[in-house]
């Protein structure tokens, strides 16, 4: 009864918690398939506001810069510093792909939320490759829609993701 009236305490707690960004606009298959450790991130599409405000939680020294969802496109200042991850709420229009793809730093992410990699299309493939982009694993099994690409010089395979699986033990010794 004690552990369950602690873990009840702890959902209250956070349910009624205040976070600097509106939950209800927030994509987190798309913040948890950006990489933690990029320390410049650029938004394109909707939930901008949310997207930087629960990133910059868990990566408070990152920098995110919200391009808003104009779908004629953004400006994305190609002359500016590049940055290591771009995270796309929605797929972006014609034109736009590669011009975010453009201040992506060698070895940065795209991170998107777009049809999964296992159910991309061959014309989405070609235009990732085009742009000098490389298809990853899946974010998770469960096909969270999250497309993942990274920028590699040509010739190299993105490395693989690190897996961690969690087993739990019983309280006393089997």
């Amino acid at each position: 009864p004690r552990f369950l009236r602690d873990l009840l305490y702890e959902a209250c707690r956070r349910a009624a918690a205040q976070t600097p960004y509106d939950v209800r606009q927030l994509d987190e298959p798309l913040v948890e398939a950006t990489p933690l450790a990029a320390g410049r991130v650029l938004h394109w599409g909707p939930g901008g506001g949310a997207f930087a405000g629960a990133f910059l939680s868990w990566s408070p020294n990152a920098m995110v810069s919200v391009l808003g969802e104009d779908l004629a496109g953004a400006e994305v200042g190609e002359d500016e510093a590049p940055v290591e991850a771009v995270a796309l709420g929605a797929p972006p229009p014609p034109g736009l792909l590669p011009r975010l793809v453009g201040r992506l730093a060698p070895g940065g992410h795209l991170v998107a939320r777009w049809s999964s990699a296992q159910a991309a299309p061959p014309k989405l493939r070609a235009e990732l490759a085009a742009a000098g982009l490389a298809l990853r694993e899946p974010v998770d099994e469960a096909g969270t829609g999250v497309l993942r690409a990274q920028k590699l010089s040509p010739g190299a395979a993105p490395k693989a993701a690190l897996r961690l699986e969690t087993v739990a033990y019983a309280t006393y010794l089997m």
